[in-house]
């Protein structure tokens, strides 16, 4: 699957995810911004939510060049459709109720 546009899209993702959620992403095993912490204002939310939505974008565009590809896409949409709806839901928050 290396280098095809949707491996592509997918790694371009995961790049910009760590940047952008340093914690959720050491959580996964990406040590690239481990001595960083994840903003939880709504202006950092909004920016994560705007990846997903150009991530899913890209990928509705993208053309998979076999099985693998095809799996790969579904996948990642599936999961950038999943936190979009928990974002509307406000679900993110939770997290930061200490009291509840």
């Amino acid at each position: 699957m290396t280098g095809t546009p949707i491996r592509g899209i997918a790694d371009g993702y995961v790049a910009a995810y760590a940047e952008l959620d340093p914690t959720g992403a050491t959580a996964v095993g990406i040590d690239s911004h481990a001595t960083h912490l994840t903003d939880h204002s709504p202006e950092a939310a909004a920016a994560r939510d705007d990846l997903a939505r150009a991530t899913r974008r890209a990928l509705a565009d993208a053309v998979a060049v076999d099985e693998r590809d095809r799996i790969a896409a579904a996948y990642l949409d599936e999961r950038l459709e999943c936190s979009l709806v928990l974002s509307d839901l406000d679900e993110g928050l939770r997290s930061l109720n200490v009291l509840g």
